[in-house]
This record gives structure tokens, C-alpha cells and sequence, in this order.
């Protein structure tokens, strides 16, 4: 038997004041299971993989050596860092 797969809502966000793309996933009850950002430059090149194609980016905590900065999260958003 196929187990159940309650419903996630993705919602992607381009950030006007770096540009950045914040991804927010939401849980059935539309709280925030998980946000992260891309880089603009990240994002325009995962768009232009061709099918079949993948590409890793790593980003260091606060945007050290780059990647994303607190400002591209919601003010509320916290997470558990290992």
C-alpha cells in the first residue's frame, strides 16, 4: 500500500533588496516547515541546467564566504544549527 504524502506549498519569492530567491515550504496547516534562499546568480544557473542536469551550491553561515545573509529570511525564522 502507497503511503500518504500530506500536501507541501513551495512559495518562491524574488527579494528586492539583494535579489536573492527565498523558498518557503510550508506544512498543510501553511506554517514554515523550512526556508532557504539562493543566490540570484545561483538561481540563474540551476534554470538554465538542461534536463538530467544538477549543480550543488554551498553556502557558508551568513553569507561567509558567500551565499545568503539573515536579511533574506523572515524576521521570525529560526533554525536548529547542528
Amino acid at each position: 500500500m502507497p503511503a500518504t504524502v500530506l500536501a507541501s506549498t513551495v512559495v518562491v519569492t524574488k527579494l528586492s533588496a539583494g535579489g536573492n530567491f527565498q523558498f518557503l515550504i510550508q506544512n498543510p496547516n501553511g506554517g514554515v516547515r523550512l526556508c532557504f534562499t539562493l543566490l540570484s546568480a545561483d538561481m540563474a544557473t540551476a534554470a538554465a541546467l538542461g534536463s538530467g542536469a544538477s549543480s550543488t551550491f554551498t553556502y557558508g553561515e551568513d553569507g561567509s564566504p558567500t551565499g545568503s545573509t539573515r536579511a533574506d529570511y523572515p524576521s521570525s525564522y529560526t533554525t536548529e544549527n547542528g
